[in-house]
């Protein structure tokens, strides 16, 4: 199970891993972006460079073992300090990546072997797709336009080719929250 610190705003807090078969926490020396967890344990994290003269950031998906990776692995690049949110699908395959726009926000798409490779090959969503609620399937996400769930707000169901479609709902309905299945 992925723990993080809560946060007024998008900025990074301490995180740690607990085991619940073991009872063993494995916690972060500092604070790290830690936005999700695969089913097979992998951490989808933000690592901010603040040393350098430009700031950077490294995204990666690293193993949660009995510690939490902080290093400089995955991407890294200035453009990444911008990335505040992220999900990784269950097989831990792909990963949704979100920043703010101008008008709001919006969501890439990258195979998670770019990301542990070094490379930066993200796709780009072919539907007004602000941010992921959940991964309904291992290639299938739901998404929403904006950050906030509003009146007449149509989640999108998106795939991993980068096509999204609106979720139909039934009429009159108005501020639809899907929920995600458990198990």
């Amino acid at each position: 199970m992925l723990l993080h610190g809560f946060a007024e705003g998008p900025r990074p807090t301490r995180a740690a891993v607990w085991h619940p078969a073991t009872g063993t926490l494995a916690a972060t020396a500092g604070p790290i972006w830690a936005w999700d967890i695969s089913a097979g344990n992998q951490v989808l994290r933000r690592i901010d460079q603040t040393g350098a003269t430009t700031p950077s950031a490294c995204i990666d998906l690293v193993p949660a073992g009995s510690t939490l990776p902080v290093g400089p692995t995955g991407v890294c690049a200035p453009e990444l300090t911008r990335f505040i949110a992220g999900r990784v699908s269950p097989d831990g395959q792909w990963i949704t990546l979100t920043r703010p726009t101008t008008d709001g926000l919006t969501t890439v798409l990258i195979a998670a072997a770019d990301l542990r490779a070094g490379r930066w090959q993200p796709r780009v969503l072919d539907g007004p797709v602000g941010l992921t609620a959940f991964w309904d399937t291992a290639t299938t996400f739901v998404a929403y336009h904006t950050a906030l769930v509003a009146d007449n707000t149509v989640p999108q169901r998106c795939d991993t080719s980068g096509h999204c479609t609106p979720v139909d709902v039934p009429d009159g309905v108005t501020n639809v929250r899907p929920v995600p299945r458990s198990g």
